[in-house]
C-alpha cells in the first residue's frame, strides 16, 4: 500500500469515527444547559450574596457599587440582540 492510499484510508476513517460520534449524542440540549436560568450558581448565589458587603466582595473582587457600575456599562453587550426583519 503505497503513502497516498494509506492517508485517503485513514482521513476516510477518521471522519467516518467523527460522523458516529456525533450521531451517538444523547441530548439536544443538555439538560444543565437548560435549566442554567433555574439552578445555575449565579442566578442562585447572587441575590444572597448581595445582602452581605463582605462575602459579594471576596466573590466578585469587587464591591456592590463597583459590581452596579460596571453592569450598567455591559448590560446592552450581554443581552441578546433579536433581529428585527422588514418585509420589502
Amino acid at each position: 500500500m503505497d503513502s497516498d492510499t494509506a492517508v485517503v484510508l485513514w482521513l476516510a476513517y477518521r471522519r467516518w469515527k467523527r460522523r458516529k460520534r456525533r450521531k451517538s449524542r444523547r441530548f439536544n440540549v443538555h439538560p444543565i444547559r437548560r435549566d442554567r436560568m433555574t439552578h445555575s450558581m449565579f442566578i442562585s448565589l447572587y441575590p444572597k450574596l448581595r445582602e452581605h458587603d463582605e462575602k459579594f466582595f471576596n466573590y466578585f473582587r469587587m464591591s456592590i457599587t463597583s459590581f452596579d457600575e460596571l453592569l450598567e456599562i455591559i448590560q446592552e453587550d450581554l443581552t441578546p440582540y433579536k433581529k428585527i426583519l422588514f418585509r420589502q
